[in-house]
């Protein structure tokens, strides 16, 4: 099995989310590096020593330069992501990922060096016909991952008709050690499967 297209999980914290998005064959992984739900260099090392087949991304937010620096000296990403405009260009050399909420992708240029946009915010919400206008703006210079407005009933849709190159979704948190409840994300997932 495989899926139809390009997929990242983000805010993976604990090993249940990761293996499950390693069996699904996501493309990407984002572990969060910082912030109150952030791990530590050495839970991802333990972590993705369990993992294989997929890439993985360091997410930041509000982490100093230096800090981004000192924790990729400790683990091996694939990719960074940060919200801040402003970090791009001074960004360790990795590829970088944007995210950017989908009420604010009318403040993104559309010639910054970046390898994907990740478009987040409500996921149950709607996009607005200014949110489509946005997107298909950034379309012609970015990879856009949408994270904003994906429902199982509507994914599939979503995908033939809007401008992007995947998608983008969440991990979240164990119930308890071990213990895993995978709705949210298998909901999306296995509408995807393809036979490969």
């Amino acid at each position: 099995m495989s899926l139809s297209t390009f997929v990242k999980v983000g805010n993976v914290n604990n090993l249940s989310d990761a293996r499950y998005c390693a069996g699904m064959e996501v493309n990407l992984v984002g572990f969060p590096m910082d912030g109150s739900a952030g791990i530590t260099a050495e839970t991802f090392n333990e972590m993705s020593s369990w993992l294989s087949g997929v890439e993985y991304v360091g997410e930041f937010i509000n982490t100093p330069l230096e800090g981004i620096a000192e924790i990729l000296e400790q683990c091996n990403f694939s990719y960074i992501q940060t919200d801040d405009i402003s970090l791009i260009g001074s960004l360790p050399d990795l590829p970088v990922i944007l995210e950017s909420n989908v009420q604010e992708l009318e403040e993104v240029p559309d010639n910054l060096p970046i390898a994907y946009l990740v478009v987040s915010g409500n996921a149950e919400g709607t996009l607005s016909n200014d949110n489509l206008a946005q997107l298909e703006r950034l379309s012609g210079s970015y990879k856009i991952l949408l994270g904003a407005g994906i429902r199982p009933d509507s994914i599939n849709t979503m995908l033939k008709e809007l401008p992007v190159h995947g998608i983008s979704m969440k991990g979240t948190d164990e119930i308890r050690p071990g213990y895993k409840d995978y709705d949210e994300l298998a909901d999306i997932l296995e509408l995807l499967e393809v036979e490969s």
